[in-house]
């Protein structure tokens, strides 16, 4: 019987690369090998961004289970990054009480002009964002520039926030469910919040915003949070910073970490958001938000109106200044007071000191008998230091 052959030209190709001197029984093996790594390549090369939308002067390495693309000069940072990954993974399954896989496809950008090439096709990224997690994908971007600014964000921070968004995604979803019904059953606020609370980026300036926002009676409902999100600029601050503190407020709590995976297993379970959070935590979605603006309201007070606009910087800064004016003046005030004690005694007469009085000459006081005695026991003392004569019974001295 004659044998034909289905892959003729796959036969061909493969017999002008095996070695010639290669014995018969191992050439079929060789050619094995070299269609395994074909389809190997073949499916990374699948991977990786289009060749019209990759920049130029960017790397693609795969470290551990996760793809890196980032761009060539910037690899030392983008290696240091990569040690953050499986420290912070395995956090997020401690807090979450589930392990999920890690499989990652991590680009870092220079510019957001670059993070958005890097995107899939079609995916217009937010013009405000510095990061963008795709969860259902496992596609994380992050820019080494903030789109507004252009100043460079706190990389490892925006990577924890990036993550966290894919780790809850799969804590809660898994690999069944498309991204339309994952995005039905997470609130935005819940991921988001979460995000910002793991990745520690409750900032001055967001609670600046939560401030201003309570002030002005512009908080949101919980129930409409979500839609805060494609609204404009302003708008999109305040929902992050509400959204932070509501998680907060949740999380920070006794016994709150353990409520917190609860209502994770409940939706990973299948249950929908609010009758999974009533039964995690004991409570309605409505009374949270009931404790939580009491919360704000504590915290926040009844400040002045006329303060609502100015950044917490500043308004710290008028203050000092203030203090600085009272100080200054209060030191000016007690150097004149000084300098006119001292003029004031500087124009006063001198006064003029009287004469002092003639000195007492003391008068020689009569002589008494010891004067008189002491005057001739002298005498007789220098008298016996002379040779006399006597002569006819009387001294004479010799001189």
């Amino acid at each position: 019987m004659r044998r034909v052959s289905l892959f003729p030209r796959l036969r061909q190709s493969l017999g002008a690369l095996v070695p010639a001197g290669m014995p018969r029984l191992l050439r079929p093996l060789f050619a094995a090998l070299v269609v395994l790594i074909t389809l190997a390549l073949g499916a990374r090369a699948e991977a990786a961004p289009p060749p019209e939308q990759m920049p130029p002067g960017y790397t693609v390495q795969r470290i551990g289970a996760i793809r890196w693309t980032f761009p060539t000069s910037a690899e030392p940072e983008a290696k240091e990054l990569a040690r953050e990954v499986d420290s912070t993974w395995s956090d997020l399954a401690d807090r979450f009480g589930v392990r999920v896989s890690p499989d990652l496809d991590l680009r870092i950008a220079l510019n957001p002009e670059q993070m958005q090439a890097l995107a899939p096709p079609g995916r217009r990224l937010p013009s405000y964002a510095s990061g963008v997690a795709f969860p259902a994908e496992g596609l994380i971007l992050i820019s080494f520039s903030a789109p507004r600014t252009f100043e460079r964000p706190n990389m490892r921070k925006l990577l924890i926030h990036e993550l966290t968004h894919v780790a809850l995604h799969r804590a809660i979803v898994g690999e069944r469910e498309t991204t339309e019904s994952a995005e039905r059953r997470i609130p935005r606020w819940l991921s988001e919040g979460v995000a910002v609370h793991e990745a520690g980026e409750n900032t001055i300036d967001r609670i600046r915003v939560l401030w201003e926002g309570a002030l002005a009676g512009r908080l949101v409902s919980i129930d409409r949070l979500d839609q805060s999100f494609s609204a404009q600029h302003g708008t999109v601050d305040l929902a992050y910073a509400q959204s932070a503190d509501i998680v907060s407020y949740i999380l920070d709590g006794e016994g709150d970490a353990i409520r917190f995976r609860v209502l994770i297993a409940q939706m990973r379970a299948g249950s929908a958001f609010e009758p999974a959070f009533t039964k995690a935590y004991g409570f309605s979605l409505a009374d949270l938000e009931r404790a939580w603006r009491e919360r704000v309201a504590r915290r926040f007070g009844r400040w002045p109106s006329m303060l609502v606009g100015l950044s917490a910087l500043w308004a710290f800064g008028a203050v000092l200044l203030f203090i600085g004016y009272v100080r200054v003046r209060r030191r000016q005030r007690r150097t004149l007071d000084r300098w006119a004690i001292e003029e004031e005694a500087l124009a006063a007469p001198l006064p003029v000191a009287p004469p002092p009085p003639p000195p007492v000459s003391n008068p020689p006081s009569p002589r008494g008998p010891d004067d008189v005695l002491d005057a001739w026991q002298e005498q007789k003392r220098r008298d016996g230091e002379l040779p006399t004569v006597t002569h006819e019974g009387r001294s004479y001295t010799l001189h």
